[in-house]
């Protein structure tokens, strides 16, 4: 897993549209301008970043990803096998503040923020319940494999929601 705070990205991984309506997949890595990455002390720890300080909720996030599979591997007693192995070989966890939203998807988990009528911006990176909420649809697709096309009905998705809503609660 690694972190990446974008300078410049606008949308979300995943299908987006171009200027004439047309579909287009954006997927990791991604490749242009970031912001300086956190990096550990000399003993491999994070704690020297301050809350509000750069680097903070990069570390943050990848600390409640890092935990919740340290968790949910002993659970189930394996390591999580990504079910994008075959085209990564890690997890790329994408900080999108302007975004009011979160996901997991093929290579990535992506953070958002939510926007408060008072006018703050709450980070999602921040947010411990959905960092591990997200990480819980890793756990399903993992476990059961991806659905087949077309086969994603409303009972399904309402799993996949409920599973990883339990995978917080219990992390």
């Amino acid at each position: 897993m690694y972190v990446v705070e974008p300078v410049d990205k606008t949308r979300p991984y995943g299908v987006n549209h171009g200027p004439l309506g047309t579909p287009v997949i954006s997927l990791p890595p991604w490749t242009r301008a970031i912001l300086d990455p956190a990096v550990p002390d000399e003993e491999g720890n994070f704690d020297h970043y301050q809350p509000s300080t750069p680097g903070f909720e990069a570390a943050h996030a990848f600390g409640c990803a890092r935990f919740t599979l340290d968790v949910w591997e002993r659970y189930i007693g394996q390591p999580l096998t990504w079910h994008f192995h075959d085209h990564y070989d890690r997890l790329e966890i994408s900080i999108l503040p302007g975004w009011d939203n979160a996901q997991y998807g093929y290579g990535f988990l992506e953070l958002g923020s939510q926007f408060v009528k008072d006018g703050r911006t709450l980070p999602f990176s921040l947010d411990f319940d959905i960092i591990v909420h997200e990480v819980g649809h890793a756990f399903v697709y993992s476990v059961l494999g991806i659905p087949d096309p077309g086969a994603e009905f409303p009972e399904y998705l309402g799993f996949q929601e409920a599973f990883s809503d339990c995978v917080s609660l219990i992390a």
